[in-house]
């Protein structure tokens, strides 16, 4: 990808991030780009098409965080590494993941252009979560995995940047790491 594109897409996920969906349009993008729209419409034709760059590289970048997360954390069980992935990012601002996924979420609602990699940036998570159950003998390791799954998102909805409850942050972070050694006890101690 060209560093004019890469640029285009930072200025996309800035927008995004911090102004939310609604201000995401080819005018304030080119505008943050410091191109004109014409310039803009050069890399990206239509919005559809910048969206899905934006969903395709989003899902990227996650992807890449979180092996470099991994590699980081090697010594850890695999279920608290992408928990611990999730938690620090809702709390810190590497990727504002818990704006940006909700954010991505509530554009595939409404933009068939990115259904389809958010649909399956939301698989891949589940498929992951759901293999380390799977190695840790969970009975039922698909719905643990979306009961996981849905608090992560949940806590980023309710206690990440800029929400509501987001001075209780650490406590409920502390109580999901709780809950999760209490229902799994391998995870005890760490």
């Amino acid at each position: 990808m060209s560093e004019r594109k890469e640029q285009i897409l930072a200025a996309a996920l800035h927008i995004l991030v911090t102004k939310g969906y609604g201000a995401l349009s080819m005018r304030a993008v080119a505008a943050a780009s410091d191109l004109k729209l014409g310039a803009l419409q050069y890399h990206y034709k239509t919005r559809g098409d910048l969206i899905r760059a934006l969903a395709t590289s989003v899902a990227h970048q996650t992807a890449a965080g979180f092996d470099s997360y991994r590699l980081h954390h090697q010594d850890a069980p695999e279920l608290l590494v992408i928990v611990d992935f999730m938690l620090e990012d809702h709390i810190g601002d590497s990727l504002n993941v818990d704006i940006l996924l909700t954010q991505l979420r509530a554009m595939a609602l409404v933009e068939p252009a990115i259904r389809d990699v958010v649909d399956q940036l939301y698989a891949d998570y589940l498929a992951y979560i759901e293999r380390c159950l799977v190695q840790m003998g969970v009975a039922d390791p698909r719905a643990d995995a979306l009961v996981l799954m849905a608090t992560l998102e949940g806590l980023g909805l309710f206690v990440g940047q800029r929400a509501q409850w987001e001075d209780h942050a650490a406590e409920s972070v502390a109580a999901l790491r709780s809950m999760l050694r209490a229902k799994y006890p391998e995870l005890a101690g760490r």
